[in-house]
């Protein structure tokens, strides 16, 4: 798919008037903020109950404002969370908007990169684990308190979702909208944003404009990286149990084809449980990642057991809300010795 010419209507070029930046590129520093959405999800496993409001992550090109990657999360603001944002920077765009129901040409949202500098809003504190972006992807993490901000205008006065109707009133989408339907709402407002919004210090061109101009004009250094290590590789990761009925994480099973080749069920119920280290998607939780000690760059895809049909389609705030079954027989004891698996996806 073709894109249109940036240079006509966009104030791009000699005759739109506009003067480009005197430095700086796409991809040279992505601002990693986030936001909290003043509204209440609801469940999808119950739309009576709540799971709380919304972090919206986002990740923002410097040079073009045009937002490269997105992530809503529930709970604390998180780096584990953010990571996700910046996982979302190297996806295909295209099949993530299709997902949540928004058919999209792949020059609507462009980027598929990371940058060679993440600035961080100071809610965010990587620690140690801004080292594994270096090591890994050869990433630098910079804190900075400001960033571009136009996307924040766009989510506020489109939807109204950053601020009740008035002071001290809830707002009016309050227990209407579940993780998909509010997801939807925030890929239409990053969509308006990176193709409709004009950017009044770069002659209200767009930002999509101004991408697409910095990459024919100051591109060549924008990295890509194959988007299911990205994503594996940048997940949250936690403590899983090999048990006679799966491998089980936060009371849900799942099997791989690992476990059911090495028979790792059968010897939990003979031998006793153990631990092994999986990486997840809070948002998502039909499918976990299995680490593997032996190459810290492959992993093992988990889904779910058939015995978990009221899990499906769920995220993590959404499972912890569910009724626990009470189990029929004592578990298993777990081994005095576990498998320690140590990977840089902490």
């Amino acid at each position: 798919h073709a894109g249109p010419d940036i240079n006509a209507g966009m104030g791009l070029g000699a005759d739109g008037g506009w003067q480009p930046p005197s430095d700086g590129r796409p991809g040279a520093c992505f601002h990693l903020d986030v936001v909290r959405a003043e509204v209440q999800l609801v469940s999808r496993a119950d739309r009576q109950q709540t799971i709380g409001r919304p972090l919206v992550y986002v990740a923002i090109d410097a040079f073009s404002h045009m937002v490269a990657g997105v992530y809503i999360g529930m709970g604390a603001a998180s780096w584990q969370h953010a990571m996700l944002a910046l996982a979302h920077c190297g996806a295909d765009k295209q099949r993530h908007s299709q997902q949540f129901g928004r058919r999209i040409e792949a020059a609507q949202w462009p980027s598929r990169h990371l940058p060679d500098t993440l600035s961080t809003h100071a809610a965010l504190s990587g620690g140690a684990q801004r080292d594994t972006l270096l090591n890994n992807f050869n990433l630098r993490c910079v804190a900075a308190n400001d960033g571009p901000d136009d996307w924040r205008a766009v989510l506020a006065k489109r939807f109204q979702l950053l601020a009740p109707d008035a002071a001290g009133a809830p707002c009016r989408l309050d227990g209407v909208l579940d993780l998909d339907q509010f997801t939807r709402i925030v890929i239409d407002c990053i969509l308006y944003h990176n193709n409709s919004a004009p950017l009044p210090h770069a002659g209200h061109a767009t930002p999509r404009a101004l991408w697409e101009w910095g990459v024919a004009h100051r591109g060549g250094s924008l990295k890509t990286y194959p988007e299911q290590l990205l994503r594996c590789s940048l997940m949250p990761a936690a403590q899983a149990t090999v048990t006679a009925d799966g491998i089980d994480l936060f009371g849900v099973a799942y099997t791989c084809a690992r476990a059911i080749n090495e028979r790792w069920f059968e010897r939990a119920r003979s031998r006793g449980q153990w631990h092994v280290r999986v990486a997840y998607d809070p948002a998502g939780m039909d499918m976990i990642y299995l680490l593997d000690p032996n190459a810290p760059m492959q992993f093992h895809a988990c889904h779910m057991a058939d015995s978990g049909g009221m899990q499906r389609h769920l995220a993590a705030a959404e499972i912890a809300l569910l009724p626990r079954p009470v189990p029929a027989t004592p578990a298993a004891p777990l081994r005095s010795t576990t498998h320690a698996i140590a990977s840089f996806a902490n």
